[in-house]
């Protein structure tokens, strides 16, 4: 027997289905409006800034403030260093420019190390080349020293990229980058290499490690009295068919850069 819709809703079983699906929708609708005052919007802010391009490329919070590191340009392209408030307002900020040679502050590795002191990698580039650049800065974003680190073939090769930035280990600090080694192929495979540098920035040593497929770093993280590099291992570009990409792992040792 068929029953009409008014008959089941009259029911005592429907009505406490009703009651549960009217229940479950409250419970939906509140966990919805939460989080949407969950998600209040402290502010949106654009900058230029009065350059002409302006890249920010990593931030770091203080007690009292944040600061900037990255890229801008106006008639040329230099390091761009700033300090905001937590409101968003710049309290000041500087565009860094070398003398004959380009400075570019791609790191997201920027790191205070001392009350007045701040660190990021990059590149730069002269006459002679491309390079790997170490810059030192003070708070008011003066430039206090730049290290280069070249391609140990340099100048016939000249592509180096700092990959997985900087990591300070007690008073010296490793830089892993990614270098083309032309030796491995016909087309240049992309090779670990590594360099340890002094609080000074001195070079102490660096480390090449070769393999024919491209691996591009990814991340340096201390374990003990070695650090582990991680990196991405692939193929691509070195064959023309049968892909493979696979996840690298190499435990060096912190003296000389030896695979243990």
């Amino acid at each position: 027997t068929l029953l009409h819709p008014e008959t089941l809703s009259n029911a005592p079983a429907c009505r406490i289905l009703n009651d549960m699906r009217n229940l479950i929708l409250l419970f939906f609708l509140t966990l919805v409006i939460a989080d949407a005052q969950g998600q209040v919007e402290i502010y949106n802010k654009r900058f230029s800034l009065g350059y002409n391009n302006l890249v920010f490329r990593s931030i770091e919070i203080t007690d009292t403030c944040f600061f900037i590191s990255g890229i801008g340009a106006d008639s040329t392209s230099g390091s761009f260093f700033a300090r905001f408030d937590f409101s968003g307002v710049p309290n000041y900020f500087k565009l860094n420019k070398g003398d004959n040679q380009s400075l570019m502050t791609w790191g997201r590795d920027f790191q205070q190390f001392s009350q007045d002191q701040w660190i990021v990698s990059g590149e730069g580039a002269d006459n002679t080349g491309a390079y790997v650049i170490i810059v030192i800065l003070n708070s008011q974003g003066d430039t206090l020293q730049i290290a280069r680190i070249y391609h140990p073939n340099h100048p016939e090769e000249q592509f180096i990229v700092a990959a997985a930035g900087i990591e300070k280990f007690e008073n010296q600090w490793f830089v892993l980058m990614n270098i083309h080694d032309p030796s491995t192929s016909t087309t240049p495979s992309n090779d670990l290499f590594l360099a340890k540098m002094s609080q000074n920035l001195d070079i102490e040593w660096t480390k090449h490690y070769k393999y024919p497929k491209n691996e591009y770093g990814k991340c340096a993280v201390q374990v003990g009295q070695n650090f582990l590099l991680g990196a991405w291992r692939t193929n691509f570009n070195t064959n023309n068919k049968n892909f493979t990409t696979q996840l690298y792992f190499v435990r060096i040792d912190t003296l000389n850069g030896d695979i243990t």
